[in-house]
């Protein structure tokens, strides 16, 4: 057993005992028999003669089931909520199952060499390797220089050359 279930264990034993010797040396208050009389605004009862005793307990009983039903209804609603979870991380788990074999299987296959194959001719208007629109001629010569112009020179600069 863990040390904090032996505590809740030895409370609640703590807690019974105390209760069995208030009980025990004040058995002529609760073994009286009183009738209780409840008034509403809408309706109006009379609980018949019952030992004070039992009316303790029934209150008690009723104000546990009362502060649990929260906690009740928190529990069943986070039940759902992970049993929503536990469905989606299995599907996951198997998309990533998938997708590893997937891995593999492409993995296995014969690697493409970087060499491209001679014998086959290379569309119209595109390069041979990257498969790209051809370029005008001379149009990197003209985009070189372009960008060579567009340098600014200082005036000190212009000087100390």
């Amino acid at each position: 057993m863990s040390k904090n279930r032996k505590g809740k264990i030895i409370f609640w034993l703590l807690l019974i005992i105390f209760a069995v010797i208030i009980v025990f040396q004040n058995q002529g208050f609760f073994f009286t028999q009183q009738k209780l009389d409840v008034d509403l605004y809408f309706t109006q009862f009379t609980i018949p003669l019952t030992p004070v005793v039992a009316m303790f307990v029934i209150v008690f009983v009723l104000g546990w089931l009362i502060a649990c039903i929260p906690g009740m209804i928190a529990r069943y609603r986070l039940q759902k909520v992970n049993k929503l979870l536990k469905s989606q991380l299995e599907e996951k788990k198997s998309d990533l199952e998938s997708l590893k074999t997937q891995v593999e299987a492409l993995k296995q296959k014969e690697p493409v060499s970087a060499v491209p194959d001679v014998s086959q001719e290379p569309p119209t208007g595109t390069t041979e390797n990257t498969g790209q629109p051809e370029k005008e001629p001379g149009a990197r010569e003209t985009q070189e220089i372009q960008e060579t112009k567009a340098e600014p020179v200082s005036v000190s600069e212009k000087n100390q050359a």
